[in-house]
């Protein structure tokens, strides 16, 4: 992240970072799939 940019130097691995945003976004949309299969709150 910011410091990496900064620094050249990272806390953590860039596998773990990568691994981490891609759960997030793997997260993200599951949820997004899941409303519009439900139709929750989606008015047209």
């Amino acid at each position: 992240g910011f410091r990496w940019s900064f620094y050249g130097h990272a806390d953590v691995s860039v596998g773990i970072s990568l691994g981490t945003a891609l759960l997030f976004l793997a997260v993200c949309v599951a949820v997004i799939w899941g409303i519009f299969k439900t139709g929750y709150s989606l008015k047209i």
